[in-house]
């Protein structure tokens, strides 16, 4: 497979400066590229720059330009000067990045094949019974509605105009094709992948731990942000029925809420759930932390537990799985194409706080059985999802569609 021949332009908003990553997707915009890189391809990355980062750095060989705002409009600037000097073979965006040269691309002089990556699709999450916000705050519920409105239009806009769409899941080319009506010939699906240099089980999850005041509790652990549809809420419910078995149980909910749910109510929605319950001596809650800390924290946990009602294909699952850490994981979207249910972890329903509580439960109380199902699922990411993997399966299907042209 070629690599060393094609000259890449990623946009993306938001790139880790100095190869720094944070949480969200930019641990995915990093990894691929990274590997790409590695795999002999040029690559360039267009994202927005603000006063913490610089206007141009090569972190690990990627060429990163950052863009002053309205982020689109001079990212098409950018690409046409990279195009003009370097000669660019493949434009990739990712979500809804650079719109406008979507848009646009016809009428520019940078013709290139689009390829545009699906992390999850606005009418997906729609499509699943979550509770809206307006039950908590009306504004919320505003701002809540007006946003998926306004990203229907941004994703209908974009990627029915690519000219290659990567779904991280068969669960997200299903919706393009049944909700989106895009052809399924137009979808390839690729996997996200996790970095199993850096996710692996540490040692310094039990300094970690004592550092917490947790060394005598039996830790689990939940990352995510606190949104409604990652099932928070469910989790909490299946606390007293665990507390009253394990009485040393511990649940650490690690993720706050980021700037793109443009609100912070779930803090209180989640703060009031636990005083109803009285499980306010089992919970604690943490903002997001930075992507580099949290291996530490997935190899403290005796169980990572991931309650969503809708999550394409969740890192989350992935880099617990690199750390061996014994998963339970509601049974929808892309979750069951990560996870052969009893073997890499325990699948359940959604929404289900007693058979969760049970599982819980079981997990906590046979250590050699979740020793093995860890064992097992760092077995498949090694062979199934590292971010080489996933590149080179990017790299083939920019060669087929050069090829192809």
């Amino acid at each position: 497979m070629r690599g060393n021949d094609k000259i890449v332009c990623r946009l993306v908003r938001s790139f880790p400066q100095k190869g720094r990553m944070t949480f969200g997707l930019e641990p995915v915009f990093y990894f691929i590229s990274k590997e790409q890189v590695k795999l002999g391809a040029e690559v360039h990355v267009i994202a927005a720059i603000d006063k913490h980062t610089p206007q141009l750095e090569s972190p690990d060989g990627i060429i990163v330009h950052r863009v002053r705002n309205p982020y689109n409009f001079y990212a098409i600037k950018k690409l046409k000067e990279l195009d003009k000097s370097r000669g660019i073979d493949i434009v990739h965006t990712h979500a809804t990045a650079s719109l406008l040269y979507s848009l646009t691309r016809r009428f520019t002089t940078v013709k290139k094949p689009l390829f545009n990556h699906i992390h999850t699709t606005t009418l997906g999450g729609m499509a699943q019974d979550i509770a809206s916000p307006v039950q908590y705050s009306f504004s919320a519920a505003i701002r809540t509605n007006f946003w998926n409105k306004f990203s229907l239009l941004r994703q209908n806009a974009m990627w029915k105009r690519a000219d290659i769409l990567i779904a991280v899941s068969n669960a997200i080319k299903e919706e393009l094709v049944q909700y989106y009506g895009i052809p399924s010939q137009k979808i390839r699906v690729i996997h996200n992948g996790v970095d199993i240099d850096l996710f692996h089980k540490v040692k310094e999850g039990l300094k970690l731990k004592e550092q917490l005041g947790l060394s005598e509790k039996r830790v689990v652990l939940f990352v995510g942000h606190f949104g409604l549809r990652k099932g928070l809420p469910y989790l909490l419910k299946a606390i007293p029925k665990v507390s009253k078995r394990i009485p040393n149980v511990f649940f650490l909910a690690v993720g706050g809420t980021p700037k793109w749910l443009r609100t912070d109510v779930y803090w209180n929605i989640l703060r009031e759930n636990i005083k109803n319950l009285k499980i306010t001596p089992f919970v604690g809650l943490m903002d997001k932390i930075p992507n580099q800390e949290l291996p530490k924290y997935y190899s403290m946990a005796d169980v990572f537990v991931l309650p969503t009602l809708y999550d394409p294909c969740p890192k989350v699952i992935l880099e617990a799985m690199a750390c061996e850490t014994p998963i339970i994981a509601s049974k929808v979207s892309g979750i069951p194409e990560l996870i052969n249910d009893e073997h890499e972890g325990i699948l359940i329903p959604s929404k289900s706080s007693n058979l969760l509580a049970d599982k819980i439960i079981d997990l906590l109380e046979h250590q050699d059985d979740a020793k093995l199902m860890g064992e097992n699922a760092r077995s498949r990411v090694e062979n199934d999802f590292t971010w080489n993997l996933c590149a080179k399966k990017i790299l083939q299907l920019y060669n087929d569609e050069l090829e192809g042209a």
